[in-house]
């Protein structure tokens, strides 16, 4: 047994040498943002059915905590646009409307660790499905779900680490004090991000090495960072793929939908926000479980067969 974060392989991860004339795939951006793709059209529909099953809970208690706060808003409004509405009686509509509001601080902290929890539950189970996929097999979302699972505290405890690191490194380039007049405040808070980018490009694959070789965070934060050692420009090229095509289907919804002008325009606006943000956390595991997948056929020489095996 390997110690937890010495960055050895554990299960699904054997030491062995590279096989002369084994085929690693090509591993740049454009070949990673076109496999991604191609995965992900092959396999839209279990895709998208997996992400909604996972996603259901947090859908079901946001939908009832937007419900609730839009009718205390609707209410205060109303008490408000009466025709005989006194100067007091504005103040109180103005008054609960800033209450429902703040009673949506609670929720809004829940729906950030929940959602936090079952994205990184996705990209545990996207991985089992893609790599069902890679292997030649149509695997369904609930079969994907099954295996994903199996893996579910290992994915949970490396996710939220790998969060609370991230978390961590996003407040260096808040700290110059930008209140500051001219440019050296800007250029530091600039080299400060350099760091975040680093360590998550570094951190890319870690929840699948959690759900691949049923390791702890330590270790599979370790295993990431060396596995994406000399790769990190092509993940940050495949991601800067990913979000100009997801920046550029949004502008386009944005403009359809058109200026808002009722509660229920909020509404329509913010179901829309989180589909669209539930679409790219898919595309983002589908692309960590190709890289994964493409970066331990050329790191560790593994034969391909034997490595996408690990959910059978």
């Amino acid at each position: 047994m390997e110690k937890e974060g010495s960055g050895q392989p554990l299960k699904g991860a054997p030491k062995r040498k590279r096989r002369r004339g084994l085929r690693t795939p090509e591993f740049g951006a454009s070949a990673l943002f076109g496999k991604t793709l191609e995965v992900t059209g092959k396999n839209l529909g279990p895709l998208v059915l997996l992400a909604f099953v996972i996603y259901l809970p947090g859908f079901v208690y946001m939908h009832l905590e937007m419900e609730r706060m839009g009718t205390a808003i609707e209410r205060a409004d109303e008490m408000g646009r009466r025709p005989d509405a006194t100067f007091q009686d504005r103040m109180e509509a103005n008054r609960r409307a800033a209450a429902a509001v703040d009673d949506m601080r609670l929720a809004r902290s829940l729906i950030t660790v929940g959602g936090y929890t079952l994205a990184f539950l996705l990209q545990g189970c996207v991985t089992a499905l893609v790599f069902g996929q890679l292997r030649g097999q149509r695997t369904g979302p609930f079969a994907g779900l099954v295996r994903g699972l199996k893996s579910f505290f290992p994915v949970i405890g490396t996710g939220l680490s790998v969060a609370f690191i991230v978390a961590l490194l996003s407040v260096l380039p808040e700290l110059p004090d930008r209140t500051r007049r001219g440019i050296l405040p800007v250029l530091v808070s600039l080299a400060l991000f350099v760091p975040l980018v680093y360590v998550s490009l570094s951190l890319f694959v870690s929840v699948q090495v959690a759900a691949v070789e049923r390791c702890g965070p330590f270790t599979a934060i370790g295993r990431s960072w060396t596995l994406t050692k000399g790769r990190k420009l092509s993940i940050f090229g495949g991601l800067l793929f990913l979000g100009f095509a997801y920046g550029g289907v949004q502008l386009i919804i944005a403009g359809v939908l058109g200026e808002v002008r009722s509660m229920s325009d909020v509404r329509l606006q913010l179901w829309f926000g989180i589909a669209f943000v539930v679409i790219l956390g898919m595309l983002v595991a589908v692309m960590s479980a190709v890289a994964y997948h493409d970066l331990r056929l050329r790191k560790d020489g593994i034969p391909r067969d034997e490595l996408l095996a690990v959910f059978d």
